[in-house]
């Protein structure tokens, strides 16, 4: 566990915590968390809306036959 300097009180402050128990600031690793979480939403609905087009487009030929798959 390593400490760095708060960037509003200079007190130092444990690396892994959410805001700093001096004065409450909170720390870059609470804000990498959450755009990480919104990050990982928005590319799971990304592949979910290119699914849906593909799956709406795609036409696959098997022996002459028109297949869907749903």
């Amino acid at each position: 566990m390593a400490l760095k300097k708060c960037k509003e009180c200079a007190k130092e402050v444990s690396t892994k915590a959410l805001s700093c128990p001096h004065c409450g600031c909170p720390t870059k690793s609470q804000n990498n968390a959450l755009g990480c979480s919104i990050a990982a939403i928005v590319f799971v609905l990304l592949l979910w809306v290119a699914k849906e087009v593909f799956l709406q487009f795609s036409e696959v030929r098997i022996f002459g036959r028109k297949v869907k798959f749903r």
